[in-house]
């Protein structure tokens, strides 16, 4: 889960132009609700920020496979669930 919220402020620091993420208020509701984060849009930021994530490029083993993993998960309807999202987090 911590790896989750790395990548998450990786993208939000340097992603600064993209301001309809509210940060504080994500960051919270990704702490206190997750399941109420939208899927999607968790794997396209973790799609952009895994590779500049250190905790995120240790799990996969290189920055490539950081980014492909996330990308590969993103465009299928199942990706939507968090269930199917947190399978490769088994701490979620």
């Amino acid at each position: 889960y911590q790896e989750v919220q790395d990548g998450c402020k990786a993208f939000i620091v340097s992603c600064f132009q993209l301001g309809f993420i509210p940060k504080a208020l994500f960051m919270e509701q990704l702490a206190s609700d997750r399941e109420s984060v939208d899927v999607f849009l968790l794997l396209s930021m973790l799609s952009l920020s895994g590779r500049f994530t250190p905790s995120l490029v240790n799990r996969y083993g290189s920055q490539a496979m950081t980014t492909e993993d996330f990308l590969a998960q993103g465009p299928y309807p199942e990706s939507r669930s968090f269930a199917s999202f947190s399978k490769h987090f088994e701490y979620l």
